[in-house]
């Protein structure tokens, strides 16, 4: 009995530490500058800084690896864009792992236009991803809101069906 209770303390010590994944600059961080390579959105065909091109505008940045989430993600995204068009939402999908050909036709499939579909820069993406933004390589994606260059939410492994969480911190910075 005294065994298998230490074996369920273990294990609940493990999941719960295992829920506390961290990646990505965490509340009241300041976002840095980085350049991505846009391959659909507003500045298709460039690498424009968004912190530099969009300023203290509220964003949303979504860093994930190439999946079926991600195009479900880029989506959810767009409509939260569009949706708050009002407060001048800019919103950034970079596919960590993605290729130009591939996201720019799930640009096309999905009629994203509003927000960006964005590739690393590969002579950018350690010191982008890893350094400034501290994007752990573990994780599926990893989500930032922020405005006024301070990051307001973070979010792990976000299931697109579950955008909920980042379209409700949209709501409470747009406020």
């Amino acid at each position: 009995m005294e065994r298998m209770t230490l074996m369920a303390l273990v294990m609940g010590a493990a999941v719960a530490s295992a829920g506390e994944v961290k990646s990505g600059l965490q509340p009241g961080e300041e976002a840095a500058a980085w350049n991505p390579i846009h391959v659909a959105g507003p500045d298709r065909g460039t690498t424009k800084c968004p912190i530099c091109t969009y300023l203290e505008r509220p964003m949303v940045v979504i860093f994930t690896k190439d999946s079926t989430n991600a195009a479900a993600l880029a989506a959810r995204l767009e409509r939260l864009v569009a949706n708050h068009a009002r407060h001048e939402l800019k919103g950034f999908t970079l596919v960590i792992d993605g290729t130009a050909e591939k996201w720019t036709r799930v640009a096309s499939d999905g009629k994203i236009a509003r927000s960006a579909l964005c590739i690393p820069d590969p002579e950018s993406v350690r010191k982008d991803l890893y350094e400034r933004y501290r994007i752990n390589p573990d994780v599926q994606n990893t989500i930032i809101v922020y405005r006024d260059y301070r990051v307001a939410a973070n979010f792990v492994n976000v299931d697109a069906r579950d955008f909920g969480r980042v379209e409700a911190a949209v709501e409470r910075l747009c406020r």
